[in-house]
């Protein structure tokens, strides 16, 4: 039996749940701790309200109102630990977006939720793509940034980054999203440089009943919602969903159409059962077919491109179980065990992904408290290639091995260290250690100073090891050019993994019972960054025509540095107010020997500063008013220049009986359209962000 804190079900205090997807029981805690001579009496006042809780009506949104900043700061997050720790103690930028955050946004995505987090930059490429990393380094595939769906990684391989147009589940299942800007490798491990993202979920449990929801505007053409919520006798729950999602074509600069519509079907399920007092377990899945179209600029040796319209049809499926099992002395052990599968036509690449792992995490003994853990994942691809594009070998087998430790140091009740490494195998560079520690110092209940550092590593791609890809054709141009000449971007098997070693200073702080304030600045060294080297001309026949060669290679070094800051001040009990702000600064150089002429122009991709400013009113009697500003710096990268912009979402919501809500949501309301990002590959033609309007219904009963 579990008392979920602040940050669970329906975000109310001391709301009982018998089955928790996290598998951490707030029995575990009384049985080691504060209550351990009540443990029979607690147990029994669980058990009445386990009970009480299942009998309940479908929550409602009044439910799910605001939290007061004392509850947020004890909102508990696992994203730095592995285990669950309240906010305030976190030595680490964490940042939480709630349901309720969530249901008032008025987005109809999870990359669009990700621009309420100071120190995320969130850009939208085209009407399906998006550029999303933490403290720089943005592009369509954000090769540092870690990003995970109730801990199950969604990272591809491929390329280093992640699809955000697959990346979906209904909104209204969110738990919260938790966010660190910074090093996770500690405990998450390659890949986990500049920052974490975990979507999770809600219980079976939680979600029982019925659900519809709809959502119809003129850029956002249909977006259906089904979700049936039951059980299965007294310890079993579950809920199966369906979606549907259609998004209209947006244009390009030049006002022309752009081509690039989304239509997205999927359906899942999820099963949370208590099997016996001290084992429980939960069991997920997901069917997708994503239909994503772009304009692209494909390589031709007769011309310098032809531009095309491309109709990706992807599909996917995921399944995830969990384990979990508290031991005679209160231990907890969590097994895991994943599959994902994908098939992708823009690259015509197959991949099934299988990873297991397990974790224990040890009982106070004295000061310390030991997490630890051993993972394994194995990737299969197979990868046809096409004129453009082509990968070797083509059939590829990959393995990843770890383990991790995990050491909090309770040095007194104002001091806490944690220390700890991840320790990986991996196929492309082999042994890898990723170790950090990190100081929290609680000054009073209300503050607490963090410091950490931390080194990360991130492996190479698939591509990076072996792709072959035709970026662009320069035409003949007789007498001085009689052959055309391709650009081929090439991988190669000696890629090194990149580095980074990160300093950070953090603060959090409560003023009263109505303003917050988190702050944390960070410096960050990196080496052997990816450049592009200019290879020996050569020649190819039947056609004739000359090949200028690419080769990737890790020559670049350099540093970063910014601070972020994130303030929640409610003026009172009807009006709250949220303020973040980003500051980067980003400085690179060449390693000696490069000749890559670009290299640097990684400084431009992301802005360099960023800020939000939330508004959220209610007026009573079911009515409410959200309004968001947000101002973005320009992108100087030559190849994808941006001018900044700013932009204002309004939302309005009415909820006229129990369990029904309305809402008219206006995004970009400052200007007809602006562009957000440059694909840094050229691969798809840049779209731009319009003023748009959608009206959405939801109905819990």
């Amino acid at each position: 039996m579990r008392v979920r804190g602040v940050g669970g079900g329906s975000g109310c205090v001391g709301e009982i749940h018998r089955i928790d997807p996290g598998g951490w029981r707030a029995a575990d805690v009384a049985d080691t701790r504060i209550f351990a001579r009540h443990r029979t009496a607690v147990a029994a006042m669980v058990n009445l309200c386990c009970v009480m809780a299942a009998a309940a009506q479908p929550p409602t949104f009044e439910s799910m109102k605001a939290l007061s900043l004392d509850q947020l700061a004890n909102i508990e997050v696992s994203i730095v630990a592995k285990a669950p720790r309240s906010l305030v103690d976190t030595a680490a930028a964490a940042f939480v977006i709630t349901r309720e955050d969530i249901r008032r946004s008025g987005a109809t995505n999870i990359a669009d939720l990700l621009r309420m987090v100071p120190g995320l930059q969130v850009a939208r490429i085209d009407a399906n793509k998006w550029a999303v990393s933490a403290r720089g380094f943005n592009g369509r595939f954000a090769n540092k940034l870690l990003v995970l769906m109730d801990g199950r990684s969604v990272y591809t391989p491929l390329f280093s980054g992640v699809y955000w147009n697959v990346v979906d589940t209904l909104l209204e299942d969110i738990e919260r999203i938790e966010v660190v800007r910074g090093p996770g490798a500690s405990v998450w491990g390659a890949n986990a440089v500049n920052g974490v993202i975990n979507v999770i979920t809600r219980s079976a449990q939680d979600t029982q009943g019925n659900l519809v929801s709809a959502a119809l505007g003129d850029e956002t053409r249909g977006v259906g919602v089904l979700r049936h919520g039951g059980r299965w006798g007294e310890d079993v729950f579950y809920r199966i969903y369906a979606k549907y999602r259609r998004q209209a074509d947006a244009v390009l600069p030049s006002g022309a159409q752009a081509n690039d519509s989304w239509h997205d079907v999927r359906g899942g399920f999820r099963v949370d059962g208590q099997l016996s007092a001290v084992d429980s377990f939960n069991l997920q899945g997901d069917l997708y077919r994503n239909i994503a179209a772009q304009t692209t600029e494909v390589p031709d040796l007769d011309t310098t491109t032809v531009l095309t319209t491309q109709r990706n049809a992807d599909q996917g499926a995921d399944l995830l179980g969990r384990w979990y099992h508290r031991y005679a002395n209160h231990a907890r052990g969590t097994l895991k065990i994943a599959y994902d599968y994908q098939r992708r036509d823009e690259t015509s690449d197959i991949r099934h992904t299988v990873a297991a792992d397990y974790q224990y995490n040890a009982v106070p003994l004295g000061r310390h408290t030991l997490t630890g853990g051993l993972g394994y994942r194995l990737i299969h691809d197979d990868i046809p290639g096409n004129t453009v594009l082509r990968v070797t070998p083509t059939v590829n087998n990959n393995m990843l091995w770890g383990a991790f430790v995990q050491d909090e140091i309770d040095i007194d009740r104002r001091f806490r260290v944690t220390l700890g490494s991840k320790f990986e195998r991996n196929d492309y560079t082999g042994f890898e250690y990723q170790p950090s520690a990190r100081l929290s110092w609680r000054l009073s209940p209300r503050h607490t100073l963090w410091a950490a550092v931390s080194r990360a590593v991130r492996i190479p791609s698939r591509t990076e090891n072996g792709i072959v890809a035709t970026s662009s054709v320069i035409p003949a141009a007789p007498p001085l050019a009689p052959l055309a000449t391709a650009v081929q971007v090439r991988g190669q098997t000696g890629f090194l993994a990149e580095r980074l070693v990160a300093y950070e200073l953090g603060y959090r702080g409560r003023y009263g019972h109505d303003l917050s304030v988190d702050g944390s600045v960070f410096y960050n060294v990196y080496h052997r960054l990816r450049t592009i080297e200019p290879g020996a001309l050569y020649g190819s026949a039947l056609p004739a025509f000359l090949i200028q060669p690419l080769v990737l290679m890790n020559r670049m070094h350099g540093e970063s540095y910014g601070f972020e800051f994130a303030a929640d001040w409610r003026t009172n009990r009807r009006l709250r107010w949220q303020l973040a702000y980003t500051f980067l600064d980003m400085q690179f150089h060449r390693d000696a020997g490069s000749r890559d002429p670009s290299a640097e122009s990684i400084e431009g991709q992301s802005p360099e500063q960023q800020f939000s400013l939330r508004s959220s009113y209610d007026f009573g009697a079911g009515l409410d008013l959200d309004l968001w500003l947000r101002g973005v710096d320009r992108l100087s990268a030559p190849s994808e220049r941006v001018a900044a912009y700013t932009t204002l979402d309004a939302r309005l919501g009415w909820r006229p009986a129990r369990g029904l809500e309305f809402s008219l949501v206006g995004r970009n309301l400052l200007d007809d359209r602006h562009l957000e990002f440059r694909d840094e590959a050229n691969a798809s033609k840049a779209s731009e962000v319009e003023r748009s309007f959608h009206l959405q219904a939801t109905w819990h009963f």
